[in-house]
């Protein structure tokens, strides 16, 4: 999308004369504007309109392009904004110059961010919608609690508040004023609507103490404190979403870094919990993605103690210039860590030996074994496909209960490897160890189980998204596969249904075994591996403080 940023600013002001170049911290008023909008990443070029020879020149000095004149007819003091805009885009227009959006952008907002500009941007984006205009919470403000006073001094409420009188602040509806930060409109809306808000318009949500509309002195004055606050240098905002067990360790690490707060939060708390946060670090409960990424406009780094990244937009975080600090990489740490192995030789022998069955049969009072007569390790040939860390942790443990290992991975070197063709002929057990990549995902399908052994096993602790999971279902029902066991379902930020065609299929039968993605979920390796990434993130943090690249 390409968009045009029009900052506004005509030479006349009654409020407060020449209020544009006004000083606001050693610097004109516009200057704040132009900065804001020559940082953001998303505008495709920022134009100044004025009539103002003055400001015109100031423009320029703060990198404004100036490349026509406003007219004097729209520079009065009731001259309405939409004909300085279309005025505006005409002019670039005849010149060959073509945009979907337009920014407007008033120089009396002077904390409107980069951030906001970028955020308000991506969420048209996204959308169908007209425009996207900044607000603010009312707060105390509210319109409930405003009265009528009479020319006599007689208080009475208006007919809106009647239904809220006595009502304490924390149960009124919530309620937004705009704000005037933002106004971004569709070009079709601005140019043939003659409106900035169309029939469908967004809010983007600025924070109550960077909502200031500059027309008075004092609101110069309250822009200027708010500015020395927020510049005020202060703690990292580190926000730890999922801290249940949280290693002690490793909360120690990040208490030397900044203010830490530990939550437990699902969607909707997590949405609310990130406009101030610097720093989030994240499990596998919520999908990091641009909803996530818009809430934050302050967030510098995602850390997640793990190696796979599907959880988190990576792309679109680095596009925002959000750092991801993950396990990815980290070989030589991560061979200490066996958790995963461990959990795929357990749901080895629960698959075969039938465990959960027989456990709930058990539980009922049965006690019959007949009914859960299993299959033993020993003997049976074990495909691994992917033999990196996981898979070679695997192998010792598997030789020693008798089975035969095979492998297959195009990348393995140092010992023999099958072709997963003929891994899937041989083996009696294929279980999935193979990184995510656009090029792996969905790779193992109808024609990988269709090529396994007729009353094979599957085992998947990798992701859910390398297998064709209609493909795995039907493979299931058709008994070509005597069963599977899963630690994990493709888009599992969206598995919270019942009606998910396997987990429908596990509830009513005893050959298809599902865990919530615990393979590494053991206090031993999260203590390992929490701290390890604190300690990573807290290197990354010193290395940059002295101006060097950081290592593993």
């Amino acid at each position: 999308m390409r968009v045009l940023g029009i900052v506004t600013a005509r030479g006349g002001s009654k409020g407060l004369p020449r209020k544009n170049l006004a000083p606001l911290l050693g610097k004109p008023l516009l200057a704040w504007t132009a900065e804001a909008a020559l940082s953001a990443k998303k505008l495709s070029r920022v134009v100044l309109s004025t009539d103002d020879e003055e400001i015109a020149g100031v423009g320029r000095s703060c990198g404004l392009c100036v490349p026509f004149r406003r007219p004097a007819e729209l520079a009065a003091d009731n001259t309405p904004t939409i004909p300085v805009l279309q005025h505006a885009v005409a002019e670039l227009e005849k010149a060959g110059e073509s945009y979907d959006a337009i920014l407007t952008l008033q120089p009396t907002n002077p904390l409107r961010l980069p951030d906001d500009i970028d955020g308000a941007i991506n969420l048209l984006e996204r959308s169908s919608a007209d425009s996207v205009i900044s607000y603010a919470d009312v707060g105390e403000r509210h319109p409930a609690r405003m009265k009528f006073i009479a020319p006599d001094g007689t208080v009475s409420d208006p007919p809106f508040a009647e239904q809220f009188e006595g009502q304490p602040r924390q149960s009124l509806p919530k309620m937004f004023l705009r704000d005037g930060s933002i106004y971004l409109t569709r070009r079709n809306v601005l140019m043939e609507q003659n409106s900035l808000r169309g029939r469908r318009s967004l809010a983007w949500i600025i924070p109550e103490e960077r909502a200031r509309n500059i027309d008075t002195p004092f609101d110069l004055f309250l822009a200027e404190q708010m500015l020395l606050r927020l510049r005020a240098p202060g703690p990292m905002q580190i926000l730890v979403a999922e801290s249940l067990g949280f290693s002690e360790s490793a909360l120690a690490v990040l208490h030397g870094m900044g203010k830490v707060v530990l939550a437990d939060l699902d969607r909707p708390a997590l949405l609310s919990a990130l406009r101030n946060i610097d720093v989030l670090w994240v499990r596998l409960r919520n999908r990091i993605d641009c909803e996530v990424l818009d809430a934050a406009p302050r967030l510098r780094y995602i850390l997640t103690a793990t190696t796979g990244l599907n959880h988190i937009d990576v792309r679109e975080a680095e596009e925002r210039g959000i750092k991801v600090v993950s396990l990815q990489g980290e070989s030589e740490f991560l061979r200490g860590v066996h958790a995963t192995a461990e959990h795929t030789v357990a749901l080895m022998l629960a698959l075969l030996r039938r465990i959960p069955p027989a456990c709930a049969h058990a539980a009922e009072g049965g006690w019959n074994r007949d009914l859960f007569r299993g299959r033993e390790l020993y003997g049976k040939t074990v495909g691994i496909v992917g033999f990196g860390r996981i898979g070679r942790l695997l192998e010792p443990i598997l030789s020693s209960f008798g089975s035969r290992v095979v492998v297959a991975d195009p990348n393995c070197r140092d010992r023999a490897a099958l072709s997963l063709d003929q891994l899937l002929h041989e083996s009696d057990l294929v279980t999935l160890h193979v990184n995510l990549t656009e090029q792996t995902r969905g790779f193992f399908g109808r024609d990988q189980f269709l090529a396994m052994k007729s009353g094979s096993w599957f085992v998947n602790t990798a992701r859910g998204e390398l297998v064709d999971q209609e493909a795995l279902l039907n493979a299931l029902e058709s008994g070509r596969l005597a069963g599977a066991a899963l630690d994990v379902l493709a888009g599992e930020d969206e598995v919270h249904s019942r009606m998910h065609p396997l987990i429908q299929y596990a509830r009513e039968h005893d050959n298809l075994i599902l865990t919530p993605h615990i393979g590494g979920c053991t206090w031993e390796s999260t203590e390992m591996t929490e701290l390890f990434l604190a300690q990573k993130f807290r290197r990354i943090q010193q290395c940059a403080a002295r101006g060097v690249a950081a290592g593993a």
